[in-house]
């Protein structure tokens, strides 16, 4: 190719830049308060999405608390939120305005297939419809006590590696997640994918490990993979994928694989069982308690079919999978994390759910009764409150408004700012974690761990923002049209696990430091190895009733 056409080219793909991402345009934007970014190609986001975010992220919220404007790939304006009326527009007031962005939905249908977190506008309401009724209290409480045959087994790999007169050093973040996977696999699906017992987890467990390492490695070509779903067929795009020997690309492409098979072969077991007379469903798993069946069962009509497509059904499971692994590992491991660091808080903890245990005569306390548990429900809050496994989720707007601040800021020119018109095609990116430690509604001891803040009444700031959260006060799990539909049973696996595990272990802090890296979701690593692990020193203990 001649020099000539290189340069001709280089002009076309500059101009088709400009125009599509609007690079030499004033914006309304420019006014908003901002830090400089390092680069113009990649803007803020090598800095925001970053294993090591934390220092630039922590400066955010303490230098422009509310509304920041954050620089995307060549120079496009995007705004970090964490003003709740803001919040409450873009999440519930305007939320069909407020859509998930391409560069994220393209990626995650690639992924998992036209599940609830691979699509949007009307398509996502009528899955949503559809699925709620299999996570209402009613269906919950029927997994209860599958959710307790997988923490026995977690207790029970656990006892066998440790000892009662000496700590033993365990990687909690291993079978935290290795029990959280099957815990899912058998509460939400009715299947299997860990027996725990092996001191490795089985091919799912090993390639979900490699996800979000491999995630936060494509993190900026977002872009250019949201453009590869729209080339061709499947098979076509496979093949460009085989073709990049880039391994976080490949790595993921494996994971893949094991989710799609697994989610087919669990999909067509449950089909096959609910078409065929009940005692083929009570044979399985849970019978016939898991939520996949109780799905099932309520969305079959006359003639046996379900609501949903195969495909959909199938990318259901692997978002199951996915979104209540991942996040539920996260929170469940920073929990167990946390109160090997403040020992008073778990001695505190145990001593309420021994209480609790001996008050009722067994091991196995009730839906109800978990969560009738003051103190741990104190701590699973404020462990969700201070380290929300997501803590940035983004949104894309799809057309130009307003977006009015309870909260007014100062501008680049000094003038007051009381709404910000946002152009169509901005991201706006919704800081969960800057709103759940925000100062001016927490207080001041916002950025520390202190359960006891949830045992008496909340600051008045807090009740008065109004949060837009389904949570609790908090953003953890988002709120509005799409918000965590999953957000019960994981606070209901959280508290399982923990009234198992505190009963019969106790845990210190491991002498390698720890350091929490920022991905879609935060997981640990030890020391200079960058290999997912959280090694924590583990006792047994002996609570048993009497």
């Amino acid at each position: 190719m001649s020099f000539l056409a290189v340069v001709v080219l280089g002009v076309i793909f500059c101009a088709y830049v400009s125009r599509k991402l609007r690079v030499f345009a004033r914006s309304p934007l420019d006014n908003i308060r901002g830090p400089p970014a390092v680069s113009w190609f990649k803007g803020h986001m090598i800095q925001l999405f970053n294993l090591n975010a934390h220092q630039f992220r922590k400066g955010l919220e303490v230098e422009y608390p509310g509304v920041v404007r954050l620089s995307g790939m060549f120079g496009k304006p995007n705004l970090l939120i964490s003003d709740p009326l803001a919040l409450h527009t873009v999440l519930i007031k305007e939320f069909h305005i407020f859509e998930e962005p391409p560069t994220h939905l393209a990626p995650n249908r690639l992924m998992f297939g036209p599940g609830l977190i691979s699509i949007d506008g009307e398509w996502h309401k009528k899955q949503r419809k559809i699925l709620n009724p299999a996570f209402s209290l009613a269906a919950l409480r029927q997994t209860v006590p599958i959710m307790y045959g997988v923490s026995y087994k977690l207790r029970d790999a656990l006892s066998s590696r440790a000892t009662y007169d000496a700590w033993s050093e365990i990687d909690m973040l291993n079978w935290i997640s290795r029990g959280t996977l099957e815990l899912v696999a058998q509460a939400a699906l009715g299947g299997t994918l860990d027996p725990l017992e092996d001191d490795y987890p089985g091919e799912y467990g090993r390639a979900m490990k490699l996800l979000f390492p491999s995630l936060a490695a494509l993190a900026l070509p977002r872009r250019i993979v949201s453009t590869l779903v729209k080339i061709g067929s499947p098979e076509f795009r496979r093949r460009i994928v085989d073709m990049i020997p880039y391994a976080p690309l490949q790595q993921i492409k494996h994971v893949v694989d094991v989710m799609d098979a697994n989610a087919q072969k669990i999909v067509d077991e449950k089909l096959d069982a609910i078409k065929c007379k009940d005692d083929v469903v009570l044979a399985q798993i849970g019978g016939g308690k898991d939520i996949l069946s109780t799905f099932l069962r309520g969305n079959m009509d006359a003639s046996g079919n379900v609501t949903l497509s195969k495909e959909e059904l199938v990318a259901q499971v692997s978002t199951l999978i996915f979104a209540g692994t991942d996040t539920t590992t996260a929170a469940t491991t920073r929990t167990i994390h946390l109160l090997a660091q403040y020992p008073d808080v778990q001695d505190k903890l145990r001593e309420e759910i021994v209480a609790a245990h001996r008050e009722k005569g067994t091991n196995e306390l009730l839906y109800d009764d978990l969560f009738d548990l003051p103190y741990l429900e104190a701590v699973c809050r404020e462990s969700l409150r201070l380290y929300p496994p997501a803590s940035i989720i983004a949104k894309s707007c799809r057309q130009d408004t307003i977006l009015p601040l309870r909260n007014p800021i100062a501008g680049v020119d000094g003038q007051e700012i009381q709404q910000i018109s946002v152009p169509k095609g901005t991201y706006i990116m919704v800081g969960v974690q800057a709103m759940n430690r925000s100062k001016e509604l927490w207080g001041e001891d916002a950025d520390q761990f202190k359960p006891e803040r949830w045992l008496s009444d909340l600051p008045d700031s807090v009740i008065q923002a109004r949060i837009p959260g389904v949570y609790s006060n908090m953003m953890t799990f988002l709120g509005g049209g799409r918000a965590c539909i999953g957000f019960k049973f994981a606070q209901l696996d959280m508290k399982v696990f923990l009234s198992i595990l505190l009963e019969n272990f106790v845990f210190e802090p491991s002498d390698t430091p720890i350091r929490w890296n920022y991905a879609s979701v935060r997981y640990p690593t030890a020391g200079s190895s960058d290999k997912p692990q959280l090694p924590v020193k583990v006792k047994r203990i002996n609570t048993e009733i009497d």
